[in-house]
């Protein structure tokens, strides 16, 4: 995520394949409905990583879809 915009509701998604996936603004809504699916490769389900400066601190989420 490369920025927030409140007031839309929407976040930046930015892929490190820039020349192949140009940056998108997604409503949160449907960002959030996408990482809460079950991968069809691994059976796993998606999620999110955050990261912060002390490596103690890293955590992956699972979310629970609503």
């Amino acid at each position: 995520i490369g920025g927030f915009n409140k007031e839309a509701g929407k976040v930046l998604l930015l892929d490190t394949a820039r020349f192949k996936y140009p940056p998108h603004w997604v409503d949160t809504k449907l960002l959030y409905q996408s990482i809460c699916t079950v991968d069809s490769d691994s059976g796993g389900q998606r999620g999110y990583i955050l990261l912060t400066r002390k490596a103690s601190l890293l955590h992956r989420r699972q979310l629970q879809p609503k």
